[in-house]
């Protein structure tokens, strides 16, 4: 387990609390949010509701990078492809399709933690019904075989990104 990963780790188990209590009294997250760990261990929020997505995810990695950030976190809800097969991937890789239009999608809470130049996903279900957020695994993008996509993947560049 690498350092980046053991920081990682830390700062998800300590917003999931926070996101899993948010769903546990019915609410739903208002916006992404963006916060950060500070060196000293402190949480720092920026108000990013209403700012254009791929500001969000610039201001994302520039957040990781201040040397005074031990982690940027970007906590989102959304929909979420469960299992797409490999015509659905490509449509929605296209834009021709939106994972709110599948059938087989969930919805979730979405943790991405940068920790410099190291990025982690995680991706927690969430049960409306029984007000309950499934912890997710965290996960390194960049050593791993699941996909991710999206403008908060990479970079943080105004482009799409991709991970196979």
């Amino acid at each position: 387990m690498t350092d980046a990963f053991k920081i990682a780790t830390r700062c998800y188990n300590r917003v999931f609390v926070s996101a899993s209590l948010i769903i546990g009294r019915g609410e739903e997250h208002e916006g992404p949010i963006l916060l950060g760990e500070t060196t000293k261990g402190d949480i720092i929020g920026v108000d990013v509701f209403g700012v254009p997505k791929f500001l969000v995810a610039m201001m994302h990695v520039a957040l990781a990078e201040n040397p005074n950030i031990a982690t940027a976190v970007l906590v989102m809800e959304g929909w979420v492809a469960k299992d797409p097969d490999k015509k659905i991937a490509k449509a929605l890789q296209e834009g021709s399709l939106s994972v709110s239009e599948l059938p087989d999608r969930g919805e979730a809470v979405v943790f991405s933690i940068r920790v410099g130049a190291k990025q982690f996903v995680a991706i927690c279900y969430i049960d409306r019904a029984a007000r309950n957020l499934e912890k997710g695994k965290l996960t390194d993008v960049e050593a791993t075989d699941q996909h991710f996509e999206g403008r908060f993947i990479g970079d943080g560049k105004p482009a799409k990104h991709v991970k196979h």
